[in-house]
């Protein structure tokens, strides 16, 4: 079976006004209430705001497909001296199981200037009772930099679904601190644990690299079906893809992880991407990918996206999925 990607629908773009609108992570309850939750940060902070003030927002609706209701902040840095998340909250990514909301996210803190604060990022979790909050974090990051290993800098960007064998598995980013770049080397661990919440146990070995790039890929989607594990990730140029700059593209695992295959499709989104109104568009950054799955199987698909690379406006583009057999 292969999946498509379906055009974007006159619903399938949101965002917040006033806000520059990012990531893009979805759950549905019993009562059949889709809840997406969205990295947002005023436009007078201009795109690269997300590193200084990003928050988790969060919209409604009743269909995957929208229309969607912004309800507001879910999420917000603690604005206390000494936490690790005081700052910032970003990379969004929901997680439902037990009757109980996850929701990982990177949290930082620092003095106001970008890399200040984007040497400090690291991966937390919230969890609820309730899909809109109020939401209880965890004191510490689930995922502390690691001295000597390739996450010894950032960890970031988390991706998490659960296993057929009852744990859970989380894909990150992590860097490695390198003289020559100011971000360091960056590459992709994997992390296990029992619980939501972990304690989560890593490997020592990233479980996506290309040998001498500094940086590769980023943004890695995480999900299980048809018997495999799939992962969909953003190519930082064409290290993975050479027919297409920045594709997402797609890999697939039997073995819960240990290896991984060009999936079908390997190029799961080009940055050309069709509405249902307006024709094809080139999109100038196209991030931070999330498949919905509805009754076990890939519903929607879920993008952050830029349109132009000189202006800041950004928001969020979803597409209904085909399954084909």
């Amino acid at each position: 079976m292969t999946l498509s990607l379906r055009p974007v629908s006159r619903h399938g773009v949101v965002s917040v006004p006033g806000y520059i609108t990012w990531c893009g992570s979805m759950t549905r309850t019993p009562d059949g209430k889709c809840h997406l939750y969205l990295s947002i940060w005023e436009e007078k902070w201009g795109f690269e705001g997300w590193v200084t003030h990003s928050k988790a927002g969060y919209a409604t609706a009743d269909d995957p497909d929208g229309p969607y209701t912004f309800h507001g902040v879910t999420l917000d840095g603690t604005h206390k001296d000494g936490d690790w998340d005081r700052d910032v909250i970003h990379n969004p990514w929901i997680l439902q199981h037990g009757g109980r909301f996850y929701l990982y996210y990177v949290g930082n803190w620092g003095d106001g200037e970008y890399w200040d604060h984007q040497k400090r990022q690291r991966v937390g979790v919230a969890v609820s009772d309730n899909p809109g909050g109020p939401w209880t974090r965890l004191d510490t990051p689930i995922l502390p930099s690691r001295p000597g290993l390739f996450d010894a800098g950032i960890t970031s960007n988390p991706t998490v679904c659960a296993l057929p064998d009852g744990r859970f598995m989380m894909i990150y980013k992590g860097s490695a601190p390198h003289p020559a770049y100011k971000n360091g080397v960056v590459s992709h661990g994997a992390a296990f644990a029992d619980s939501p919440v972990g304690p989560w146990t890593r490997r020592d070995k990233p479980v996506f690299s290309v040998e001498g790039a500094r940086f590769s890929a980023e943004d890695p989607c995480l999900f299980y079906w048809n018997g495999a594990l799939h992962c969909v990730m953003k190519d930082m140029g064409r290290y993975y893809c050479p027919d297409e700059e920045r594709a997402l593209v797609h890999f697939t695992s039997r073995d819960l992880g240990d290896s991984w295959q060009k999936g079908e499709p390997f190029v799961f989104s080009t940055r050309r991407v069709p509405f249902d109104e307006g024709g094809e568009r080139e999109i100038a950054r196209l991030e931070r990918p999330f498949v919905y799955q509805e009754d076990g199987a890939p519903a929607m698909f879920f993008a952050a996206a830029k349109p132009d690379a000189d202006r800041d406006a950004a928001y969020n583009v979803h597409r209904r999925i085909a399954v084909i057999e």
